[in-house]
């Protein structure tokens, strides 16, 4: 009999982190750490700290 999919932890994190193009130069510091490595163990939940306090982005 096969082993039930046990649910990775949810986790929240950085927008920018995970490759969205939300800084304010318009870029993104995408963590390959995170990107790569980590998401084997843990569902992201992405935020952007910065659009939720309602500065734009370029």
């Amino acid at each position: 009999m096969p082993m039930p999919a046990i649910e990775k932890p949810k986790l929240g994190i950085s927008a920018c982190l995970m490759g969205a193009e939300v800084r304010f130069n318009g870029g993104h510091k995408e963590s390959h750490l995170c990107t790569q490595a980590l998401s084997k163990y843990f569902d992201f939940v992405q935020a952007c700290p910065e659009v939720a306090i309602g500065l734009g982005i370029p």
